[in-house]
C-alpha cells in the first residue's frame, strides 16, 4: 500500500548512512516514515506528524503531495527514500507488521509489504549494526506489534510531548547529555614484592606456598573448598557451609510454622462455619462467606511451596491496558483464592421436598395425587403438586432461603396446616408438612310435609346437636377430627317421626329435611 512521506534536510550535502556521533550539533535529518494505510484516521495521524516535523524545521512530505504517480514509479521512489535517507521511521500497527512479514492478503498492503523485504535486507547486509530504523508507536497497545528485526532497536511512543521531544532530540543529534572533560589519569604507589623461595626437599614451613612478604588474601579471593575436599582432608563439610545449612534450615522451619498456623486457622475458620451454619443461614450469610476459608489456605500454600519446598513461580500478562508482573508466593496465594473462586461454582439454588401426612405421622399419607403445597419465599409465592407418596418437589429455591423459616400452606378441599400461621425452617432437603383435615360446614332447614318450618326441632350429627330456629333452620360447623368421608344425620320433633339420613357429606348444598306427623 502507498502512502509514505519523507523528510529532506535543507541542506544539499550527501549524508553518510547507518552510524554517526549522536552528540554532533543540531542538525536536520534525511528522514522516511514507513506506515501502512489502516484506516483514515490512521493516515490523518500520520500526517498530522508530518505537520508537526515540518513545524519544527523539518521538511516533511506525504504521498498526497506527489501528483498521480512518480516517474520512476511507486517501487523506484520508495527505494530511492530509503536508499537517500539517514532515519528510516517505523510506525508500528498490527497491520503494518503483517504487510512487513509479508503475511498479508494478495494484492493489498504492497507498499509495506515492499518497504519491510527493503529494511530486513538493508538489517541483513549490515548484520543490524545500523540505527538507522527506529520504531514509533501512536499506541501502547501496538508494542507487541514492533517488528522482529527492530526489536532491539529503542522505540518511541507519541503519546506526550516529552516521548515527541526525545525523539526528536534524537533525530537532530541532541539526544544524551554532553559528557564533561577528561581529567588527568592519577597514579598510586605499587607495594615491591619479594622474589618466591622454598625451603629442602625435606622442610616445610608455614610460609610454604606463599609469596615473600606478600599479606594474605581475604578468604573470599582464595579458592574455596568443595564437599570433595573435605571428604578428603577429614570428612566434615567446612563451618561456613554448616553455617548456611543452619540459616537456611531455620528460614524453612520459619515458613512451615507460618504455613501450618495459616493452615490451622483456615480449618478452624471452616469448622467454626460448619457449627454455626443454622445461625450463618439463619442470617442470611450464605454462599460466598465460606471463600474466606481460602485465604488461610492461600497463605499456607504459599509458605510451604516458596518457604519449605523452594519452588518459585512468576505470572506476567496485561490487565486493563498496562502491564502485570507477580512473582514469588503471591502467585500461589492468587492461584489457591483465584481458583477456588471459578472452580468451586457457589451454590446459588437448592431442591426441597415437602411431604405432606396426617395425625398418625410421616407413615400416614393423607393425600395423594390431589392438592398442590404452596411456599412463600419473600413475595415470591411457588406452588407444587402433591405427588402419589405425599410429596412436593420444588427444584431450586434460592440458597439465601437455606436456614430461614417461611410459611408453607396446602391446598385442598379436604386437609388443612394444623396451624395457618406456622413457618417451618428450611434446613435440609426435605421437611414434613402436618395437616388435618378441615372442618365440615352443614345446614339446612326442617319441614312438615305441607312445607312449613318445623321450629324446635332437634338435629344430631357427629355427635353435636343443634335446635332449629323458628324458621326451622340449623347450621353446623364440624370439627376436623369429628370428619368423615360420610355422616349419619338424625332429625326429631315432638309429634313427628324421626328421620334418619345416611351419607351426609358435609360442604354441599342445604339440606331441607322433612318430618311426618305421627297419627
Amino acid at each position: 500500500m502507498r502512502g509514505r512521506w519523507q523528510a529532506v534536510s535543507r541542506a544539499d550535502t550527501s549524508i553518510q548512512i547507518g552510524k554517526k556521533d549522536r552528540n554532533m550539533a543540531p542538525s536536520a535529518q534525511m528522514v522516511f516514515i514507513s506506515y501502512s494505510h489502516d484506516s483514515l484516521e490512521h493516515a490523518r495521524r500520520v500526517m498530522g506528524l508530518a505537520e508537526r516535523l515540518r513545524k519544527d524545521g523539518v521538511d516533511a512530505q506525504l504521498d498526497q503531495y506527489v501528483a498521480g504517480t512518480p516517474e520512476r514509479g511507486w517501487p523506484r521512489w520508495m527505494e530511492d527514500q530509503l536508499d537517500s535517507s539517514e532515519f528510516v521511521l517505523v510506525i508500528c500497527t498490527e497491520t503494518y507488521r503483517q504487510r512487513f512479514l509479508g503475511r498479508e492478503e494478495p494484492n493489498k498492503g504492497k507498499g509495506a509489504d515492499w518497504e519491510g523485504s527493503l529494511i530486513t535486507s538493508e538489517l541483513y547486509h549490515t548484520r543490524s549494526d545500523t540505527n538507522k530504523f527506529v520504531p514509533v508507536l501512536f499506541n501502547h497497545q501496538d508494542e507487541p506489534f514492533i517488528p522482529r528485526p527492530l526489536s532491539g532497536h529503542t522505540h518511541y511512543l507519541l503519546s506526550s510531548e516529552d516521548n515527541y521531544a526525545k525523539l526528536y532530540a534524537f533525530l537532530t543529534g541532541q539526544a544524551g547529555v554532553l559528557p564533561g572533560k577528561l581529567g588527568p589519569l592519577k597514579t598510586r604507589a605499587r607495594e615491591a614484592v619479594e622474589p618466591l623461595t622454598f625451603g629442602g626437599p625435606d622442610e616445610e614451613t608455614s610460609a610454604a606456598g606463599k609469596l615473600d612478604g606478600v599479606l594474605d588474601r581475604p578468604s573470599r579471593y582464595l579458592p574455596q573448598k568443595t564437599d570433595s575436599d573435605a571428604l578428603r582432608n577429614g570428612g566434615s563439610r567446612p563451618s561456613s557451609q554448616g553455617t548456611l545449612s543452619q540459616e537456611r534450615g531455620r528460614e524453612i522451619a520459619l515458613y512451615g510454622v507460618i504455613s501450618l498456623i495459616s493452615f490451622l486457622c483456615g480449618v478452624v475458620l471452616l469448622g467454626l462455619m460448619i457449627l454455626n451454619a443454622d445461625l450463618l443461614g439463619h442470617l442470611g450469610l450464605t454462599g460466598n462467606l465460606y471463600y474466606l476459608v481460602l485465604l488461610p489456605m492461600g497463605l499456607a500454600s504459599a509458605g510451604f511451596l516458596f518457604g519449605v519446598l523452594r519452588i518459585y513461580a512468576r505470572y506476567s500478562g496485561k490487565q486493563l491496558g498496562g502491564m502485570l508482573e507477580l512473582s514469588g508466593p503471591i502467585v500461589a496465594f492468587l492461584l489457591v483464592v483465584i481458583l477456588g473462586f471459578v472452580l468451586v461454582k457457589p451454590v446459588t439454588t437448592f431442591p426441597l421436598t415437602v411431604y405432606v401426612h396426617g395425625e398418625g405421622g410421616p407413615q400416614d399419607v393423607v393425600l395423594r395425587n390431589s392438592g398442590d403445597v404452596l411456599l412463600d419465599l419473600g413475595e415470591d409465592r411457588r406452588r407444587q403438586p402433591i405427588g402419589a407418596d405425599g410429596q412436593a418437589y420444588f427444584p431450586a429455591i434460592p440458597a439465601t432461603f437455606q436456614g430461614q423459616e417461611v410459611p408453607i400452606s396446602v391446598d385442598s378441599d379436604a386437609f388443612e396446616v394444623n396451624d395457618a400461621k406456622q413457618k417451618l425452617r428450611l434446613d435440609g432437603g426435605s421437611i414434613y408438612l402436618p395437616l388435618q383435615r378441615k372442618a365440615g360446614h352443614l345446614s339446612g332447614w326442617v319441614k312438615d310435609e305441607k312445607g312449613n318450618p318445623v321450629p324446635g326441632a332437634t338435629v344430631n350429627i357427629a355427635g353435636l346437636s343443634k335446635v332449629t330456629d323458628s324458621a326451622g333452620h340449623f347450621e353446623f360447623t364440624i370439627p376436623g377430627h369429628q370428619m368423615q368421608g360420610e355422616l349419619q344425620l338424625e332429625a326429631l320433633a315432638p309429634g313427628y317421626a324421626p328421620v334418619n339420613l345416611n351419607s351426609v357429606v358435609p360442604g354441599g348444598n342445604p339440606l331441607t329435611i322433612q318430618l311426618q306427623r305421627t297419627p
